[in-house]
């Protein structure tokens, strides 16, 4: 496990190495060489590399992994919603909170001013377990339009927002989307899906360059902070401003930059699609190791929490009694799309949350299929439906797809799941174990940006914030849950030779952990820390402390 060549600068030892190498083994010293591992294998072996320059780090038994690769995440988007200009909810533990931290902001915000709120909040922690409506938030901001997205499907709007928005009870409420009254008619403020994109969105300030670059700039630190050294970015709008930071310099983490998904097809007529796809630009891979061009996705078929399209009619009647979701694309525009994609040479990521949607998506790819092989384009299917069928798993399969599942936002956000879709379903959201023994691919993320440690803990015990085990049949092994985070989120995009695993002559991603993830007690997997993330062959986070450096 060595490659020739000049002296390392930095040799770890006294670790334990879990390199995620086709055998899984064990070593206990990583040598790296420019951006490259040069060697892994036992102390007294990498230690003769040794050079009178080379560092020689004694990490004293702490563990090291490769780094970790987040597969499906919004982050620029979450970066954004961090920023100092939005309200922050994650402290929060009743509506009363909520309104509070409103007031705080608009006594700062000149009055007649867009006030929003941050995207991404712990809803199972809400005393109330539900969301404010717009005459509560008119107690707390009367004077300024108020708006908050939330998980980019879900928006809450005050009275002074619907208004600014021109949203009355009696707009057209489009296709794929749904607006929510109460027993009078009257708008609640609150809005799904395609009525967010089409009647919220286009009115909403726009994010401004330096807001992106900002938020771009937290996240890379946040990432190095959780072992995170490269990351699948859901939003093409941002493409422009990872490259301007890459040629800076300042990129500090590792980006494959999805192309624009559902917000780019909206209302296109089906015929005009194809040419849609054409104007994107950069083909899925093109680019280098720090910035990639990825796939034509986040493209959504369906609803997340409230409205994954269903087989049956869902466990609530919030919706009606015959409530089964919503269809945010319709069939032949998502063939059309995929289709096009195929001619091009694009990977796709289709979000597919229900079971109906799940075989739609899988029904188009078969049909696309048919007419161009997809079958070495490592499409995906994003959070995997509900309860996927064994039909289901055998045509995913058969076609090379790959299911990126989440079982992160589980943790504070599975009671409100439950309510809409009941014990059952809930237990088979992100059926991993059925997945992997059908012999499908599954990769490992987050969704919004929290931390692989306890996206680890959470495909291992299946636990949510209070302890419950969700549905533990679908539990998977640590050896499973790190590959998910590291080797197969590298597949994935196509990198497995490249990255996702400590050997030599690959890229030299690292996270040296505080505890080793495959032996400690399982309930002690979610408090490892992160001690140190090598990026490109230097240091790129230390916590104090964390290890010995030698010259």
């Amino acid at each position: 496990m060595a490659t020739t060549g000049a002296s390392p600068q930095f040799i770890f030892h006294n670790a334990n190495v879990i390199t995620v190498d086709p055998k899984f083994r064990k070593a206990r010293a990583v040598a790296i060489a420019g951006n490259r591992i040069a060697e892994v294998g036992a102390d007294e072996e990498v230690l003769k590399r040794a050079g009178p320059d080379t560092q020689l780090v004694d990490l004293h038994g702490k563990t090291v992994v490769p780094g970790f690769i987040d597969a499906h995440v919004h982050a620029i988007h979450v970066g954004v919603s961090l920023l100092p200009g939005y309200v922050q909810f994650n402290d929060c533990r009743s509506i009363g909170d909520m309104l509070a931290a409103i007031a705080r902001k608009a006594e700062s915000t000149p009055r007649g001013e867009w006030i929003q709120g941050s995207g991404h909040f712990d809803f199972d922690l809400i005393q109330e377990g539900r969301f404010p409506n717009r005459w509560e938030l008119d107690r707390a901001v009367p004077n300024h339009p108020f708006f908050m997205r939330i998980r980019g499907h879900l928006g809450v709007a005050n009275s002074k927002a619907l208004e600014v928005l021109g949203v009355t009870k009696n707009s057209p409420v489009p296709a794929g989307g749904y607006v929510f009254k109460d027993e009078r008619g009257e708008l609640t403020g609150l809005m799904l899906d395609n009525a967010v994109y089409d009647l919220a969105m286009p009115k909403l300030p726009r994010t401004t360059r330096e807001e992106w670059l900002s938020a771009i700039r937290l996240m890379n630190q946040r990432f190095l902070r959780e072992g995170i050294t490269s990351a699948v970015n859901q939003s093409g709008e941002t493409l422009s401003y990872l490259q301007e930071l890459k040629e800076r310099g300042e990129l500090g983490t590792r980006w494959q930059a999805n192309h624009q998904g559902s917000s780019n097809y909206f209302h296109r007529p089906v015929e005009d699609i194809a040419k849609a796809v054409r104007d994107l630009g950069a083909v899925t891979g093109q680019g280098d190791a720090w910035l990639r061009a990825g796939a034509i996705g986040e493209l959504h078929s369906d609803g997340l929490i409230e409205a994954p399209w269903m087989h049956e009619p869902y466990a609530q009647d919030q919706f009606g009694p015959n409530w089964k979701g919503l269809l945010r694309h319709d069939r032949e525009t998502l063939r059309a799309i995929c289709l096009a994609a195929a001619d091009r040479g694009f990977q796709m990521e289709v979000h597919a949350s229900g079971d109906a949607a799940m075989e739609m998506v899988l029904d188009i790819y078969e049909e696309v299929n048919r007419q161009v092989s997809v079958r070495d384009r490592r499409w995906l299917v994003t959070h995997g439906g509900i309860l996927p069928t064994p039909r289901s798993v055998e045509r995913a399969r058969n076609l090379g797809i790959i299911v990126s599942t989440q079982q992160p936002v589980l943790w504070t956000q599975s009671h409100y799941y439950k309510q809409f879709w009941g014990e059952k379903a809930v237990a088979n959201v992100f059926a991993n174990r059925t997945w992997l023994e059908g012999g499908v691919l599954i990769n490992g993320s987050s969704d919004v940006g929290i931390s692989p440690l306890l996206g680890i803990y959470m495909y291992v015990t299946r636990k949510n914030f209070f302890g419950e085990a969700l549905g533990p049949e679908q539990a998977i092994s640590r050896e499973e849950a790190i590959k998910l985070f590291t080797i197969y989120g590298a597949y994935s995009t196509f990198e497995e030779r490249l990255k996702g695993s400590i050997e030599a002559g690959k890229l030299a991603d690292l996270a040296v952990l505080s505890d080793d993830p495959l032996t400690v007690p399982e309930e002690k997997i979610k408090e490892i820390q992160v001690l140190m993330t090598v990026v490109d062959g230097k240091i790129a986070y230390e916590k104090s402390g964390s290890a010995t450096t030698k010259p």
